[in-house]
């Protein structure tokens, strides 16, 4: 299992200067640590999970997300009822896997499944070009999404852009 720490700083919750400067710079937090840990012990039961693969891991106000390498969604098809039981005793938020992608379609839309996006459309801004995302929810399911900034939050995490979520 390959995870964003090193697997004896997660199972001994102390971090070499390695792990140290990740967690300074922001890269890792305190969340990477704990749901590390659950899935190397998710990983002694279900051995399908030796092979899963951690990008990263977002924590927000209402839900973590968990990134997984590319392909790596079928790995834990077969777990990840117990995997998310085992997360729930962790946190009362409401714990979502995603698959690493550069296609920014396939992503907001497993963000925002089961909800379809109206648009989604790449903005160029002047003068240095840095491009945005611009994407557009029905004023229906405003409801049942979660907070633009928390969804623009994951998608420049995983994207490197940052998203407007409008609802028309």
């Amino acid at each position: 299992m390959k995870l964003t720490l090193d697997r004896l700083c997660i199972t001994s919750k102390r971090l070499c200067n390695n792990c140290n400067k990740k967690l300074e710079r922001g890269i890792v937090s305190e969340v990477d640590i704990e749901i590390g840990n659950i899935l190397l012990n998710a990983a002694k039961s279900q051995k399908n999970l030796n092979n899963l693969s951690v990008t990263n891991i977002i924590e927000t106000s209402g839900s973590i997300y968990i990134i997984l390498q590319s392909g790596n969604l079928g790995i834990i098809s077969n777990s990840k009822d117990h995997l998310l039981s085992q997360l729930a005793k962790y946190s009362d938020k409401q714990v979502t896997f995603l698959e690493k992608t550069k296609n920014t379609k396939k992503l907001i839309e497993d963000l925002l499944s089961p909800i379809i996006p109206v648009s989604t459309s790449t903005v160029m801004l002047p003068p240095d070009g840095e491009k945005e995302l611009k994407v557009q929810v029905k004023q229906d399911d405003k409801s049942k999404i979660l907070s633009s900034m928390e969804l623009s939050q994951v998608t420049r995490a995983i994207l490197g852009m940052y998203a407007h979520y409008t609802y028309v």
